[in-house]
């Protein structure tokens, strides 16, 4: 796992390599800002809204 930070960047990346007999798979987000807090995203309130649904869920998705 890299953790790193940069002030400069306007949004934060999130990205996952994996690698394998099966050969290599990467997978990128790239997350805005949230408006009214720029310390976070609205991926991060996203997936809070989902884990909170899926709680009481009888399929989660």
């Amino acid at each position: 796992m890299v953790l790193s930070a940069d002030p400069s960047v306007g949004g934060n990346e999130h990205r996952i390599v994996s690698e394998g007999a099966f050969g290599r798979s990467e997978m990128t987000i790239l997350g805005k800002p949230m408006a009214g807090n720029a310390r976070t995203s609205m991926l991060a309130a996203l997936s809070l809204a989902r884990a909170l649904l899926n709680a009481g869920a009888r399929v989660v998705i």
